[in-house]
């Protein structure tokens, strides 16, 4: 099965496990509706609007699949405060968590240790961090223009402590970039 189907099988089970989150069959029945008729993105904002509103609170794990999912339908950037503002509920464990925006630092791919290619020259978003180890997903950016970074990623990259250099993802490999550091690799 290709990456486009292993992201489908996964956003299913995840969409599926979400609608979980909400209170009523009315608001998870409209959650999933949204899906069904490919209005994904108008799903992310009713799940954030609903999970904000009741305060229904989110593990640090399903705040950084909810910003994966965001990130695949090109909403992360719009929906991201929304993401940051979802209670979180602390009596579960995490195995990653979104990088706080304090800490979300943009840098030079040359000093994540990329020093030849196109990924080289773009700027490199920490994003999401596994709890367990210091691995971590960035969102890599090239410029729309001179020192500004891409409103999309182009690439993401995954740095591990064992390694000198992070593993390169494509933008069509989101899922294999987020379950590695899902997994501690």
């Amino acid at each position: 099965m290709g990456d486009k189907g292993r992201f489908d099988e996964w956003e299913a089970r995840l969409w599926e496990r979400l609608a979980g989150l909400l209170p009523t069959t009315e608001d998870a029945g409209s959650f999933r509706d949204s899906r069904e008729i490919g209005e994904q993105e108008a799903g992310i904002w009713f799940l954030l609007e609903r999970l904000t509103a009741l305060e229904l609170p989110v593990d640090e794990t399903t705040a950084a699949e909810i910003e994966v999912l965001a990130e695949h339908w090109g909403e992360r950037a719009s929906v991201h405060h929304r993401i940051d503002a979802c209670a979180r509920d602390r009596d579960r464990a995490a195995s990653v968590r979104l990088v706080p925006d304090s800490e979300a630092v943009p840098g030079d791919a040359r000093a994540a240790g990329i020093t030849a290619g196109p990924v080289a020259r773009m700027t490199v978003v920490p994003w999401i961090e596994c709890t367990h180890c210091p691995s971590v997903l960035s969102r890599a950016h090239a410029e729309d223009a001179p020192g500004l970074p891409g409103y999309l990623a182009a690439r993401y990259l995954v740095s591990r402590p064992d390694r000198d250099v992070p593993d390169i993802y494509a933008t069509t490999d989101l899922l294999h970039a987020f379950e590695s550091v899902l997994t501690c690799g």
